[in-house]
C-alpha cells in the first residue's frame, strides 16, 4: 500500500507502509464457466480448502501442498442447471453438503465418499453447524433440523413462525 504523506489530511492518513505477500493463490470462484460453477463459500478444515460449487460438485484442495485432493459430482444436475444455494458444514472428519434442494449429505474428507444422504421434504438453505453430536440446518419454511451427524437420523425439528411473518427471512443456525 502507498504510503500517504503529512500534508495530506482526514482520518485515511498513514503514517508507515504495509506490505501484503500473497503466500499462495487458487481460483476457486469458479473452474470452467462461471453461469454453472458459482462457489459460494468454502469451508477450511484439517489443512484442507473444501469447495462445494453451484453445479453440485464438491472439490478438495490441500493446503500444504496446493494440489487438488479429489473432485467428486456431490448432487446430480438432473433438472437444475444451478444450485442456488450450496453451503457446506464440518463437523470432526465429515463434511455436510446442501445446494437448495431437498437432500443433505455427509461426505468422507478424505476421499470425497458419500457416506449418507437424506432426502426430506423440504428445502435447505443454511449452512449445516454441528455441535459434535447433531447437524443443524435450517430450511425455507423455517423449520431447524437436528440430525444425527453419523447417521442422518432426525433427533429434533423445530418449526419456526411462517414464512409470511419473517419480515427478516429464515434462521441460520449458529453454535
Amino acid at each position: 500500500a502507498k504510503n500517504f504523506n503529512n500534508h495530506q489530511v482526514g482520518w485515511w492518513r498513514k503514517k508507515t507502509e504495509i506490505k501484503i505477500d500473497r503466500t499462495w493463490y487458487k481460483n476457486i470462484f469458479y473452474f470452467d464457466d462461471f453461469a454453472k460453477s458459482f462457489v459460494y463459500s468454502p469451508v477450511i478444515h484439517n489443512d484442507n480448502i473444501f469447495i462445494l460449487d453451484s453445479s453440485g460438485d464438491l472439490t478438495a484442495f490441500s493446503l500444504a501442498t496446493k494440489k487438488t485432493q479429489w473432485h467428486k459430482r456431490i448432487f446430480d444436475k438432473l433438472w437444475l442447471k444451478n444450485y442456488k444455494v450450496a453451503h457446506l458444514g464440518v463437523c470432526h472428519d465429515l463434511l455436510f453438503a446442501v445446494a437448495g434442494v431437498n437432500q443433505i449429505k455427509a461426505i468422507n474428507q478424505v476421499d470425497g465418499k458419500i457416506i449418507w444422504s437424506k432426502d426430506l421434504s423440504v428445502i435447505f438453505n443454511s449452512a449445516p453447524v454441528c455441535d459434535g453430536k447433531n447437524i443443524y440446518i435450517s430450511s425455507s419454511d423455517n423449520k431447524t433440523f437436528a440430525l444425527n451427524y453419523l447417521t442422518g437420523d432426525i433427533a429434533w425439528i423445530h418449526y419456526g413462525m411462517p414464512k409470511l411473518l419473517a419480515i427478516f427471512g429464515n434462521s441460520q443456525p449458529v453454535i
